[in-house]
């Protein structure tokens, strides 16, 4: 991007990413920094996000409480009601609070960054956040099959090979790109049910911690020279 601001805006989110923990801002609190116009921040900084530079969700901070809640898609001057207090109040750049990662090729993103990428991608499309229901639950088992089957159609109809040496390098990348499908369709279906990054961390551990302690069962998936259990 070529936008002076965004440039300035990018140094200004590295320089406050190595703050520990994490901060969450306001678009006020980051124009009165960069010294520029609120609006213009919050447009800056979703232009950022469609170019893939920064991944971000917005949250509500409500006036009267603190209480701080999700919201779908932010718009100014919109009135919300909170949830924990009830009170109703106009959202304004101070209620918005900004919550972001820094999007390196260097830097792998872990599970907060990529769920937080697809509430974004929720939020912005008016998709569910916590709030999803049993047909929607059901829209997204079919998209999750459909993506099963394309995964199925690239291993069985490649060309066989010892290792899969039969695969061609577009092979390879049909395969990767319909697991990330699949892998962004379980994350929005984590962020459709309001399962948290960190609900998501606690359930893998202990689910690794218990697999960790089995003998393998699945003999298909053994090593030829592993004994069988």
């Amino acid at each position: 991007m070529n936008n002076p601001l965004a440039q300035h805006l990018l140094t200004f989110l590295r320089d406050i990413s190595n703050v520990d923990p994490p901060c969450f801002l306001t678009p006020s609190v980051i124009a009165r920094a960069v010294q520029a116009d609120p609006q213009d921040v919050f447009d800056t900084l979703v232009a950022l996000s469609d170019h893939g530079l920064v991944t971000q969700h917005f949250d509500i901070r409500c006036p009267c409480c603190s209480y701080l809640f999700p919201y779908p898609a932010p718009e100014i001057d919109q009135a919300v009601i909170c949830p924990a207090c009830h009170h109703t109040f106009p959202i304004a750049y101070d209620h918005l609070m900004v919550r972001f990662a820094l999007v390196s090729a260097s830097s792998p993103m872990t599970i907060s960054d990529a769920y937080n990428a697809v509430q974004t991608f929720h939020a912005r499309h008016g998709f569910p956040v916590a709030t999803g229901t049993r047909d929607e639950l059901l829209l997204r088992l079919a998209l999750m099959q459909e993506e099963l089957g394309e995964i199925a159609s690239v291993v069985t109809k490649a060309p066989r090979g010892a290792d899969h040496t039969g695969f061609t390098q577009a092979d390879w990348e049909h395969l990767t790109e319909e697991l990330t499908d699949l892998l962004y369709l379980w994350l929005g279906t984590a962020v459709h049910c309001g399962w948290t990054p960190e609900e998501i961390s606690q359930k893998f551990h202990a689910v690794h911690h218990k697999n960790m302690g089995r003998a393998p069962r699945h003999t298909a998936l053994q090593h030829p020279h592993s004994e069988s259990e």
